[in-house]
């Protein structure tokens, strides 16, 4: 789509706006070509009233389903702009749903994350968590045991 964007609030405006007026005046130019061929039996060669009348039908027609079409747009352009504020409001609702989720798995519930200030170092922090080694055998290392004999008798 490029450059394109979608403005919910100008597309609700045209189809209330804009719309409904261009559906009446192609409603008022079918009633008009309607009665303008009145007078003219008679007035022209068989050749060309036939042709009159197949243009005269084919405005006629142009101009009523213009307008049927018109005023099915407007009401059709106000529900999409409708749509697309729910559809965003839903969207906006599942991204901080999920920031929350992801914030509070990754540091231990909310309000369990305590954000380094700028020039702290991280040893200033609170105590750093037990090694990954540790983490994996869900043990916690003994300072006195061997690292290399791990469950071994001596």
């Amino acid at each position: 789509m490029g450059d394109r964007s979608f403005d919910s609030e100008e597309t609700q405006r045209i189809g209330e706006a804009v719309v409904p007026p261009l559906a009446s005046a192609y409603a008022d130019l079918a009633g008009l070509i309607s009665s303008s061929g009145k007078g003219l039996d008679g007035n022209l060669s068989p050749e060309l009233s036939e042709t009159y009348l197949d243009y005269h039908r084919l405005q006629h027609n142009a101009s009523q389903e213009t307008s049927q079409t018109l005023g099915r747009l407007g009401p059709t352009l106000v529900q999409i702009a409708e749509d697309d504020r729910l559809v965003e409001n839903e969207i906006n609702q599942a991204f901080e749903q999920a920031a929350d989720e992801i914030q509070s798995d990754a540091y231990g519930g909310e309000g369990g994350y305590t954000p380094m200030s700028e020039g702290e170092k991280p040893e200033e922090m609170d105590e750093t968590p037990g090694s990954y080694d540790d983490d994996l055998d869900g043990r916690t290392p003994n300072p006195t045991e061997n690292p290399n004999s791990a469950g071994e008798d001596d």
